[in-house]
C-alpha cells in the first residue's frame, strides 16, 4: 500500500475532528450571542424603567423602586460576568478549531505530496517501459 493511501484514514480522522471542533465553536458562539442579547435586553429594560419611574408619591414606593433597580443592576452585573466567561470559552473553542484545521491541512498537504510523488514515479516507470519496448522493437526490426 502506498503512503498516500496509508495516510488517508488519518486525514479522514483529522477532518472529522475539525468538523467536531467547528460545531463546538459554533455552539459557543450561539450561546455567547444569546447571552449578549439577554444583556442588551436587561440594560434596555433598566434604562426604560429608570426613566419611566422618576417620581414617587411615598417613601415605600421609592424604596420598592430602589430595591428592584438594585436587583436589576445585580442581574446585569451577573450577566456581564457570564459573558466574559463565555467569551473565554468561545476563544478556547476557536483556538481548538484553528489547531485542528491546521492539522488537517498539514495532513492533506502531505497526502497530496505523496500522491504527486507516486504519480511521478508511476509516470517514470511507464516511460521506462515504453522506451524498453521501443528498444526491443528496434532490435527485432534490424
Amino acid at each position: 500500500m502506498n503512503r498516500s493511501k496509508r495516510l488517508q484514514p488519518i486525514a479522514d480522522i483529522a477532518a472529522h475532528r475539525e468538523q467536531e471542533a467547528s460545531k463546538r465553536m459554533a455552539a459557543a458562539r450561539a450561546n455567547l450571542d444569546k447571552h449578549r442579547a439577554m444583556l442588551t435586553d436587561l440594560e434596555r429594560y433598566h434604562e426604560e424603567y429608570a426613566q419611566s419611574h422618576n417620581s414617587f408619591a411615598d417613601a415605600v414606593r421609592l424604596q420598592d423602586f430602589r430595591l428592584f433597580m438594585d436587583r436589576l443592576e445585580h442581574a446585569i452585573a451577573q450577566q456581564r460576568r457570564l459573558i466574559v466567561t463565555l467569551e473565554r470559552e468561545f476563544d478556547t473553542q476557536q483556538d481548538d478549531w484553528r489547531d485542528r484545521r491546521s492539522q488537517r491541512k498539514a495532513l492533506d498537504m502531505a497526502a497530496d505530496r505523496f500522491a504527486r510523488e507516486e504519480r511521478r514515479i508511476a509516470e517514470q516507470d511507464e516511460q521506462r517501459q515504453i522506451e524498453e519496448i521501443a528498444a526491443l522493437l528496434r532490435t527485432r526490426a534490424i
